[in-house]
């Protein structure tokens, strides 16, 4: 009879296995190492387990269990370096893991076609003559004295005399 799970021991992967090695563009040093690259590994079943269990996964959650940097690493790495490892680890993961980058442009390239698109939407019209809020001749009820104590708590006699 067992009273304690066997120890787990921790996997040696063969160091030849493929990694992508993303150049950093901003490289950085962390008191004697130097980071100027990210080598990138396909994350255990393990870690992709975690991180799809996670509530808002991110870019520093996926690339540290992807290198071996921790998250508070890569945290200072400069985001044109952390979308660039991203794009390479997009290799490396399953499809539906990251999303798929969207390849319609945002800004039409056809200016006919963002003019016609722009005439086509139902625009406010703004009127050519002042409307009755807008106008300056507007005439306001006057107030009740018994109403402006309620809502100033000061009377209209007490404001006379001083």
């Amino acid at each position: 009879m067992v009273l304690h799970p066997a120890p787990r021991h921790e996997p040696t992967y063969d160091t030849t296995a493929p990694r992508i090695s993303v150049a950093l563009a901003y490289p950085l040093r962390l008191g004697r190492r130097r980071i100027a690259h990210i080598d990138l590994v396909p994350p255990t079943l393990d870690d992709l387990e975690a991180l799809r269990g996670l509530d808002g996964v991110g870019p520093r959650e996926i690339l540290a269990a992807m290198s071996d940097l921790d998250q508070d690493q890569v945290g200072l790495l400069r985001w044109p370096d952390v979308e660039a490892a991203l794009e390479a680890a997009r290799a490396l993961l399953p499809p539906d893991f990251l999303p798929v980058p969207n390849s319609a442009p945002l800004i039409a390239t056809d200016p006919e076609a963002s003019v016609a698109s722009v005439a086509s939407e139902a625009a406010p019209r703004i009127p050519a003559s002042p409307t009755d809020l807008d106008d300056d001749e507007t005439v306001l009820p006057t107030a009740r004295a018994d109403r402006l104590v309620d809502l100033v708590g000061v009377s209209m006699e007490g404001i006379e005399h001083g």
